[in-house]
């Protein structure tokens, strides 16, 4: 079961987008709070592992109290709050003033703060304003996830390359990696950041970071070939995901092929000779086995010729 694979469950009350309100899901929850209430406690009593809850703020004050309090009572584990309503955006100003009173309200359950994380120095100082127990990031990590040193940020693209070298090594699932850089990438209107959005493989990805000799010299031995996306049906060189290399492949695959006939026909040549040389000094032979010599020549020869391909055995025949 999942219960086994994870350290928690938490119940995300707070996601405001379209595709999970109108389908009862998300912060839809909070305006359902029998409904919200009787998935925690069924959770509660059915897991092992710690359950959560996060949810926003309502306008008014007392109803958000009244929410809290009843989510408390199901028995979760931790509160987080995302200080912002339903209808607030992410470039608004986090609610960070409402969040001391559910702190009161719920004096022995741990609070969670989210909302405009972004420097290691908000944890202590949200803390501090707060009384919360912890912070929750999501966009603040997701733009540079170096905000957890407590020297202070790296730069936003050391960061990014530094985990693009991580993401080759572990062999990371190439999507989720490009979906990280992009949110990384602090100049959207460079020619890497475009580079990167149109990487569809882990190579031309390094090429975006910089990292092109890297993947060359280790990259290619340590991606594993389900990371990336399947491949195209269509030959190296035609269809939409054509590039030079796959031109020059399909080029040197044709080239090994027509060697490979010619020296196929070379050998059945020069076997034939010898077949038909011996027929001819063998004056001591029965009648019939002069045939019997060129049949079997002629065996060896599609033998020989079928190896390297098959339309070439039957030109030797005729």
């Amino acid at each position: 079961t999942v219960e086994k694979d994870v350290s928690g469950v938490d119940l995300n009350c707070g996601c405001p987008k379209k595709f999970s309100v109108s389908g009862g899901m998300g912060a839809a929850l909070m305006s359902n709070p029998d409904r919200l209430c009787a998935i925690l406690e069924k959770l509660v009593q059915g897991l092992d592992v710690p359950v959560t809850c996060k949810i926003r703020v309502f306008d008014d004050v007392e109803q958000t109290l009244q929410l809290v309090r009843r989510i408390a009572a199901t028995g979760i584990s931790a509160l987080t709050v995302h200080c912002r309503t339903k209808v607030m955006r992410p470039n608004e100003k986090a609610l960070w003033h409402r969040l001391g009173a559910i702190v009161k309200e719920l004096p022995d359950l741990p609070v969670i703060l989210n909302g405009d994380i972004f420097e290691h120095g908000d944890v202590q100082r949200a803390r501090d304003k707060t009384g919360a127990t912890s912070v929750m990031t999501a966009r603040g990590a997701a733009a540079n996830p170096s905000i957890f040193r407590a020297q202070g940020k790296l730069s936003a693209m050391d960061t990014a390359v530094a985990l693009t070298k991580l993401a080759v090594q572990t062999s990371n699932v190439f999507l989720n990696t490009k979906y990280i850089l992009l949110q990384m990438h602090p100049e959207t209107k460079s020619r890497s950041f475009e580079i990167l959005n149109k990487s569809r493989r882990y190579k031309e990805m390094c090429e975006a970071m910089g990292l092109a000799e890297y993947y060359e010299r280790e990259g290619v031995y340590l991606i594993h070939e389900r990371s990336e996306p399947a491949k195209s049906k269509n030959k190296p060189g035609k269809g939409p995901l054509a590039t030079a290399e796959g031109a020059n492949k399909r080029k040197l695959d044709e080239q090994d092929k027509i060697s490979g006939q010619d020296a196929a026909a070379a050998a059945a040549s020069e076997q034939s000779g010898e077949a038909e040389a011996d027929a001819k000094l063998g004056g001591d032979q029965k009648p019939g086995s002069g045939s019997e010599t060129k049949a079997a020549a002629s065996a060896d020869i599609a033998e020989i010729a079928d190896i390297a391909d098959a339309p070439a055995a039957k030109r030797l025949k005729a």
